[in-house]
């Protein structure tokens, strides 16, 4: 009994050391303020970046901008640079993060993500994407699906799911 007792305790210590653990942010359009840069994308691919001794560091995913919606000036130290480019990467889960897993953004789909800048650029990744607030949702023919404007609640539920036109909540966005 005592070595079941022992075996689960230190499970729960490991999961909970490797878990993600982070305030919630809320909604799309309820955390706004608090990232560098809003934009319409494709997923165009994945790279797995490796480390000098050729072991996997992380998975990224290439994706192609078709609009950025907003970008935080003091964010950046070039913005023109930012807004010259046509292809941004972002650094998703690595296994210890909160962080999605980029497999959950298929290739050739559209999504509005609101990303941060990665703080250190060491393999040219140049954002990250968080799950600490509603960060990405999908756009499917013109109409921006998930948690949109709903409460502050981490899963999404059937309560908060919503879809709107992209231009009129790109609208809202701006507003913010």
């Amino acid at each position: 009994m005592k070595t079941i007792i022992l075996t689960l305790l230190i499970l729960t210590i490991q999961l909970k050391g490797s878990s993600c653990d982070c305030n919630w942010g809320g909604s799309f359009i309820n955390s706004i303020k608090n990232t560098d840069i809003v934009l319409i994308a494709k997923v165009i691919n994945y790279d797995i970046y490796k480390t000098t001794n050729d072991t996997t560091f992380a998975t990224v995913m290439k994706i192609e901008i078709i609009e950025i919606i907003t970008l935080k000036d003091s964010s950046f130290k070039v913005n023109d640079f930012i807004l010259k480019k046509k292809f941004f990467y972002v650094i998703g889960n690595t296994g210890n993060k909160c962080r999605p897993y980029i497999s959950n953004f298929p290739i050739g789909t559209e999504w509005l993500f609101k990303l941060n800048s990665a703080k250190n650029n060491f393999f040219s990744i140049d954002f990250t994407i968080s799950n600490c607030a509603t960060n990405y949702v999908l756009i499917d023919n013109g109409i921006v699906k998930g948690n949109l404007f709903g409460k502050n609640q981490k899963f999404l539920s059937d309560a908060l799911y919503q879809e709107m036109e992209l231009n009129k909540f790109i609208t809202k966005i701006k507003k913010q």
